[in-house]
């Protein structure tokens, strides 16, 4: 019954002590996956964050376009995918538990091996405009 009354779960204490953040990399750019704020922060420049709040989710996969110049979101219009400038790409990001399974697990209350081993730096993928055109080319959609 503690658990209901706001009393700290057991390993409660482990979940607040600071530890290594794992790493993933978007075109040649270091990020650390915070977890608990829910971003991906450049190691270059602390002020550079990816909110993962703001990816969108089709198929199962989170993704969001990817300004290389700025090493941030794209702002542009993206509603037809295949005419976004040619520094742009589309990042595909894994499922959390991929990203960062020991911060996962701890946010969630679990050991931390829950998830199993923390990869030592994932390189998320991305495609840029061509590879985008001849997925739409397959599809049968008229491109220009």
């Amino acid at each position: 019954m503690k658990e209901f009354m706001g009393y700290p779960f057991e390993g409660h204490d482990k979940a607040e002590q600071p530890r290594e953040l794992p790493l993933c990399e978007i075109e040649g750019t270091s990020f650390y996956v915070d977890i608990r704020h829910h971003e991906l922060r450049e190691v270059g420049n602390q002020a550079n964050r990816l909110g993962l709040g703001a990816t969108r989710e089709e198929y199962g996969f989170h993704h969001f376009y990817y300004d290389t110049r700025s090493k941030s979101f794209y702002l542009g219009d993206t509603s037809q995918g295949v005419y976004v400038p040619e520094h742009v790409r589309l990042v595909m990001v894994p499922p959390l538990s991929k990203l960062d399974p020991i911060g996962l697990a701890l946010r969630q209350g679990h050991r931390a091996d829950y998830y199993g081993d923390q990869s030592p730096i994932l390189k998320l993928i991305t495609l840029g405009v061509e590879q985008r055109k001849r997925k739409v080319q397959k599809k049968g959609r008229r491109i220009g």
